[in-house]
């Protein structure tokens, strides 16, 4: 028995759509970063500590634009592949009858 891969496209539509409001999300926070920091001995440490979280904040935003992106062109593939399917067997139907 062939393992079977069941998924629901509105499910995967869903999947999609929130990678892109977590990218959208991330992007739209880069504005409330301070732009100047008042830490007296330690604002050296507190700004280095700033700008990682901004850059890991800027990678986990590319990446989930690019989740988006991937999960979309395989709900599309599946979708192709389903809808060629239902067309071959809508086809067969009109030849049979």
């Amino acid at each position: 028995m062939a393992n079977e891969v069941k998924i629901d496209y509105d499910d995967a539509e869903d999947i999609k759509n929130n990678f892109y409001t977590a990218r959208d999300d991330l992007e739209s926070d880069k504005k409330g970063f301070p732009e100047s920091v008042d830490g007296g001995d330690g604002t050296e440490y507190i700004v280095d500590m700033i700008t990682k979280i901004a850059e890991d904040a800027g990678d986990i935003a590319i990446c989930s634009g690019l989740g988006g992106d991937k999960m979309a062109n395989a709900a599309n593939k599946i979708n192709g592949v389903d809808e060629s399917v239902a067309q071959t067997f809508r086809q067969m139907e009109k030849e049979i009858s």
